[in-house]
């Protein structure tokens, strides 16, 4: 099988793209060991490095809910790629087009002195018929735990981030055989390897983190490399773990999807539509050393902004203190303690809308008279007055039934 290849080596990642003969473009290794080998294949063509389920296509190997094989994007063939330095790192794009006129930017961003890479997809609709767009993947990564001796099933430990309120960050490590992707068949009649089962987390709605963080930590046993993401979204995502054909294990992250979310894009003739930016990378260690090079990126991709320089100190009302139950005199004397402390900035959170229960009354945004008699305005003045910058509370996607 003729094919070519576009290799990196980052900050002690080695990624490796193949280019194949019939101009599927795979990423064949994402690893953090010495001499890592890439994907074995028994078939002639690779895994595409972005799925994408067109509404109207199949999939080609695809059984369940999964999101590994979708036909649209076996048909995504290169057509030329570009790497550049810029004010992060090294940029790799890589342009893809299909018959159908479906044509992909895969982007993918390394930063300098951290084993991460930042990876997003551009669609753009090339041809003269609008596409619904179902599910397109931010990053997919069909080779997990594959270098060493043994097989994934029998040397991987994931990390699930549960979460909730004031229940936050509660990771719990399982072998991957307890989440259902146990040992598909290795001989025998059917595809070595392949199953339809899959385990996956997300989210629905605006609560980005309501259940779980968009987040997680895949461990090797075997050779001791961990990997580790995160979706960078404020709304709906998806992280899947699946077992693929030839005894491979994948993760797909995404933004919302239409079987999961009930999200679906028209693709109209000329429009682009960028998905959710996803990180991904790996090292040699544990969970904690995973979760330190995740801060140090997060800390390289900020913007700059002037509150990192400064570090203000707010104070907000809520939190073991007037627990939604605000009032002009509560407040007042607050401000005054607030300013005693040093404090600069002072936010009025919840229930300054209604005089009672608050909670199925929100997106009024209006201030009760019960409770703020001179209005909001006396409060926000004092507060000005003792040198402090005034900040309110608002839940702007939600409202209440009343």
């Amino acid at each position: 099988m003729g094919k070519s290849g576009i290799t990196f080596k980052e900050n002690g990642m080695n990624v490796d793209f193949r280019i194949h003969e019939d101009g599927v473009v795979e990423l064949a290794d994402f690893s953090a060991v010495e001499n890592s080998k890439p994907v074995e294949l028994s078939g002639p063509t690779g895994f595409p490095i972005v799925e994408v389920q067109v509404t109207g296509e199949t999939s080609t190997k695809m059984h369940g809910y999964k999101h590994n094989a979708c036909s649209a994007s076996m048909q995504l063939k290169y057509r030329n790629h570009r790497v550049y330095e810029n004010n992060a790192g090294k940029k790799l794009e890589i342009e893809l087009l299909s018959d159908q006129g479906l044509a992909v930017q895969y982007n993918m961003q390394f930063y300098n002195g951290v084993a991460i890479a930042q990876v997003w997809n551009v669609l753009q609709n090339c041809g003269k018929e609008s596409m619904g767009i179902e599910y397109a993947s931010s990053f997919i990564y069909q080779g997990l735990a594959k270098n060493g001796e043994k097989l994934y099933f029998d040397k991987t430990d994931i990390y699930i981030p549960y979460n909730g309120w004031d229940s936050e960050a509660r990771w719990k490590k399982a072998d991957i055989e307890d989440l259902n992707l146990t040992r598909m068949p290795v001989e025998g009649p059917m595809v070595p390897g392949f199953g339809n089962n899959r385990f996956s987390y997300g989210s629905n709605g605006s609560w980005s983190t309501c259940e779980y963080l968009p987040m997680g930590f895949t461990r090797d046993r075997e050779t001791n490399e961990i990997y580790y993401f995160q979706i960078e979204n404020s709304g709906e995502w998806l992280a899947e773990y699946g077992s693929g054909v030839d005894r491979h294990l994948y993760i797909a992250l995404s933004g919302p999807s239409e079987n999961e979310n009930g999200w679906w894009k028209n693709l109209k003739p000329g429009d682009c539509f960028a998905t959710v930016k996803a990180a991904f990378g790996v090292i040699p260690g544990n969970e904690s050393e995973a979760a330190a090079e995740l801060t140090k990126y997060r800390r390289k991709m900020r913007r700059t902004n002037e509150d990192d320089e400064k570090c203000n100190v707010v104070f907000n009302d809520y939190m073991n203190c007037l627990m939604g139950d605000p009032t002009e005199e509560k407040e007042l004397r607050i401000i005054d303690k607030a300013a005693e402390l040093g404090c600069e900035y002072y936010c009025l959170d919840c229930g300054w809308y209604d005089d009672g229960d608050w909670w199925d009354s929100v997106g009024a945004w209006k201030e009760s008279r019960t409770r703020f008699p001179n209005g909001l305005k006396k409060v926000f003045d004092y507060a000005k007055s003792k040198g402090l910058k005034m900040g309110l509370w608002l839940e702007i996607e939600t409202m209440g039934i009343r």
